[in-house]
Order: C-alpha cells, then sequence, then structure tokens
C-alpha cells in the first residue's frame, strides 16, 4: 500500500523533477515523452545530411530507418561509428514573477561522453548473370544505433524572496494527529528530516487540534532564501536491429525488420535551500533550521520490441521514393529510486535525515512513427534528399499492475498532440571525396494551449573518403534546444529556470566493404 501512495504522491507531481521543460508536473507521463522523442542518428554519412535517409540506400543505417534500402547494396559491410557529445547549458534562475532581460545573469555547466553511435554489418547476395528481372539481390543486416543520449549536467542558483520549497506541505492546516503521525511521500521525508513538525493549539473549549508547521524560516524582501541545484542524468537509449532488404528489377526496393530497444536512463540531483546569515545576525532567536539539502537518485532501465517496414521506388534512376513505418515499441520498465532530505540546525551544527527507497514496474507503449522521403540525384555528382515524419506523442500510453497510471496517461491525451518533423541532406560527390550538410526539424510535442515549445533544431555538416574496400565519414552536429524547469511547483508562482542547452557532438564512421 505504501508503494501505491508513493506512486500516486510522485505522479500527482508535488516536486517537479524533469530537464526536459515540460509544461505539466506528471513524471511518468514526462518520461514516456522522454523516451518518445529520437535524435536523428545513424552513420556519420547519415548524420551529416542531417538524419534524412527513408529515400536512401546502401548505409547500414537503413536497417532502422527504413530496411528497403538495405536493397541498394550490392556488396556486404562491416563498420562502426564512435561518437562524441558534449552538451552545454546556460541556466537563467528567476524568482517568482521575474522575467528574464538581457543582463539576467546565467550559470554555466556542461556535460561530455564518449561512445557508440552505430555499429553493424550487412550480408549481401546477388543474382548472378545480366537478368535483371525479379528477386536481383538480398541483403541481411545486424545493427545497433543509439537513438538518444541522457548525459547532461545542469546547475542553477539565485535568491527567492516569495517562497520556499517548503510551502508544498500543507502547513497550518488542522488535521487528525492519526493523520499527521503517518505521512507518505515527500511529506515523510520532510517529517523525519524535522523540515516540518506536528504542532498542537487549544481551542475554546479546551479541547487540542494538530497541524504541521516549520522551524524553517520563510523568505521576504529583505532575507531571500539562496535556493541552488545540480542536476546531473546518464545513459542512452538504442535499437538493436534485425533487418533484410530486396531489390526488384533495381525499380521497387523493400524491407523489414525487428527492433529489439533498450533504455537506461539516470537522474541524480541535489537541491538546496540556506537561510541568509544576516537573517541570524539580526535576529539572534530565529528559528533554529538555516539550511536543508534534498537528493534524489532515479535509475531507470528498460527493453522493448518494435517491427519496421519500408518500401523504395525507382520510377527513373535520378528520382527514388521512400514510405517507412515504424510500430509502435512496447517496454518493460523498471525504476529504483533513492531519496534523501537532510534539515541542519544552526545552534547545534547537527541534522537529521529523512529516506525513501522506492521500486516500479510499468510498461509503455510509445507512439507509432510514418516517415515518408525523396531523393534527386544530380548523375555522379550528388544527390539532395528531404524526410517528412510524422509522430502523435498522445498516443502514448502506461500501464502498470496497481492500475494508478491513469493521470499520466490522462496528461498525454491532453498536452501532448502530433507533430511533423522533417528532415534535409545534401551530399556532393568528387572523385573519393564526400561534402555534406543537413538540417532536422523536431516539432514542439506540447499542446499550443500549454505556451511551452520544446521543438529542437539540428544543424550538420560532414565530410568523406571512399575507395575500392574502405571508407570513412566524419559529421559534426549541433542540436539547439531551450526549455524551462520548475524545482517545485505551487498554486501561486514558483521559480522558474530557463535553460538554453547545446549538444554538439562529432561522429567517425570507419567502414570496410568485401
Amino acid at each position: 500500500m505504501k508503494k501505491i501512495l508513493a506512486l500516486i504522491f510522485f505522479s500527482a507531481g508535488c516536486f517537479f523533477v524533469s530537464t526536459e521543460g515540460q509544461a505539466q508536473s506528471y513524471r511518468y507521463s514526462n518520461d514516456a515523452l522522454r523516451f518518445s522523442r529520437y535524435s536523428p542518428g545513424g552513420t556519420a554519412r547519415i548524420v551529416g545530411i542531417g538524419g534524412a535517409q527513408v529515400a536512401l540506400g546502401g548505409d547500414i543505417s537503413s536497417a532502422y530507418s527504413n530496411p528497403a534500402g538495405l536493397g541498394f547494396y550490392n556488396r556486404s559491410e562491416l563498420s562502426i561509428s564512435p561518437i562524441f557529445n558534449n552538451s552545454v547549458n546556460d541556466a537563467y534562475y528567476l524568482p517568482p514573477g521575474g522575467t528574464q532581460q538581457s543582463n539576467t545573469p546565467s550559470t554555466y555547466d556542461y556535460r561530455s561522453r564518449l561512445g557508440i553511435g552505430s555499429i553493424g554489418a550487412a550480408f549481401n547476395w546477388n543474382k548472378k548473370g545480366e537478368d535483371r528481372n525479379g528477386v536481383v539481390s538480398n541483403t541481411f543486416a545486424i545493427t545497433y544505433q543509439q537513438t538518444n543520449n541522457f548525459h547532461d549536467r545542469i546547475t542553477f542558483e539565485g535568491n527567492n524572496p516569495t517562497n520556499t520549497f517548503v510551502d508544498i506541505f500543507d502547513l497550518g492546516t488542522i488535521q487528525s494527529l492519526d493523520v499527521l503521525e503517518n505521512p507518505v511521500g515527500l511529506t515523510r521525508l520532510a517529517y523525519d528530516a524535522y523540515l516540518i513538525d506536528i504542532y498542537e493549539g487549544e481551542n475554546e473549549d479546551g479541547s487540542l487540534y494538530h497541524y504541521y508547521d516549520t522551524e524553517q524560516p520563510l523568505p521576504d524582501a529583505d532575507y531571500p532564501i539562496m535556493q541552488r541545484e545540480a542536476i546531473e542524468t546518464s545513459g542512452s537509449q538504442g535499437q538493436v536491429n534485425l533487418a533484410y532488404g530486396a531489390n526488384i528489377a533495381d525499380k521497387i526496393y523493400v524491407g523489414g525488420g525487428i527492433g529489439i530497444t533498450s533504455l537506461e536512463y539516470r537522474f541524480v540531483s541535489r537541491y538546496q535551500e540556506v537561510v541568509p546569515e544576516q537573517l541570524y545576525q539580526d535576529f539572534p532567536d530565529e528559528a533554529p533550521n538555516n539550511r536543508f539539502v534534498f537528493e534524489t537518485d532515479r535509475l531507470t532501465t528498460g527493453s522493448g520490441i518494435n517491427a519496421t517496414l519500408g518500401i523504395i521506388a525507382r520510377p527513373i534512376s535520378a528520382i527514388s521514393i521512400g514510405l517507412s513505418y515504424q510500430t509502435p515499441t512496447h517496454y518493460e520498465i523498471s525504476e529504483d529510486e533513492q531519496l534523501n532530505l537532510t534539515t541542519y540546525f544552526r545552534d547545534t551544527q547537527s541534522s537529521e535525515q529523512g529516506q525513501m527507497l522506492n521500486t516500479w514496474d510499468y510498461r509503455l507503449k510509445t507512439p507509432g512513427r510514418l516517415t515518408a522521403g525523396a531523393a534527386f540525384f544530380v548523375e555522379k555528382w550528388g544527390f539532395l534528399t528531404a524526410d517528412i515524419e510524422y509522430v502523435n506523442y498522445s498516443n502514448a500510453r502506461l500501464t502498470d499492475d496497481y492500475g494508478v497510471m491513469g493521470p499520466d496517461n490522462d496528461a498525454i491525451r491532453q498536452d501532448y498532440q502530433s507533430v511533423i518533423n522533417y528532415r534535409l541532406g545534401a551530399e556532393l560527390r568528387y572523385n573519393i571525396l564526400r561534402l555534406r550538410a543537413g538540417f532536422a526539424h523536431m516539432a514542439n510535442p506540447y499542446n499550443f494551449n500549454l505556451m511551452t515549445d520544446a521543438s529542437t533544431n539540428t544543424f550538420s555538416v560532414g565530410a568523406g573518403v571512399r575507395v575500392q574496400r574502405f571508407f570513412a565519414d566524419l559529421a559534426l552536429s549541433q542540436q539547439r534546444r531551450d526549455s524551462s524547469y520548475q524545482p517545485y511547483e505551487l498554486e501561486d508562482a514558483a521559480p522558474v529556470v530557463n535553460i538554453e542547452n547545446r549538444l554538439t557532438s562529432a561522429m567517425l564512421t570507419l567502414g570496410y566493404n568485401f
């Protein structure tokens, strides 16, 4: 029963813990969106052209995006693509009711990570002879592709003269003593850490009443509370692809594949509030609590499965048109969380701590995605290509064994919307040299009524060389995204942190044909 009550409490969002800038505080619906949005990826060749690849072939990335592209192979291939990511954040802390100005100070932080963007092999069998009718080529591929990188770090700090994290608790409301002595969720942590305690009063008839209150001084304009937080996320999301593509008469290419997905997302934060020392100098007998620290360490892991079907048509050699559909991914997810709240007392230099451990298993169905693309080839000089992708994020669904995911599913239906994402790319060829450029736009997944924009833009360039047996490609990309974050939520205005994120990536693909 405690597990269910704790889940309901955190789903209700009394403490807003997310770095994605969501417009509401249902944490599991936020995770559903996080695990449903995929960054443009693949090999360095594909990254260099903005991820636009549905109408292209001859690249192991087709095993993920459109297996029909495997039908373009006329020989087998091995490749590996290490990637370096550097995420940079400028966080602007705004007190309740504040607005960001040109001279508003920011807190800068970053995190870097080296990993594997993709790796795989494609095995090709060609039809012998000059007969180009029927199935003339078959290719089977086994690949891995990273679809999300979660490594990031954000820090902020500022003075709040209006409210405090302690205001999320129901202070001053008369309740039965039995309820007060058996709190759940963050109230249990605050009670165990003596951040809040039970107080009693006496009615006119002599009977007693009880309520929560705090020894933590509340802020005002003269004595604002210093609020600061460091948030570090890590992990990634990826997919192993088992895919097949066939070439039919050099005109039609068809394919299909199974995707085995995995995710690991770790969220670690340290939030604290500090009472200004000036308050104790002016009022030596003020309440004894002078700061507290709230720490969260949450690990989310999961695995899932999906399928992809695709087709590419080449009515003439200069044009190809592609279409692919990826089914919803069905995830089994486990979550382990540790929460610590520590209150420090000014006079005694001692502290008290509350601790909570939570485990939770649930299921997530991400939305399917339909992608169409076209490519125009300029003889031997290169090509232009574009993709458009339809995704309806409101179709994501959460389920569990206790039936308490309803509020999160309601939030998904009400707050998320269908979007059109698009990607553009170009490649210029000269002898063995390749030069590339691309752009990708991921549209805002939030309903326009929420007045929140979580769209992203990615710019990329690339270059490569190709010889008889070997090839090497390099791509540089930068994803730009603005978001907002609230360390806690109140009925009245709470502080807001505006975040400017720039994720810069460098990928190198090395390949061998055989």
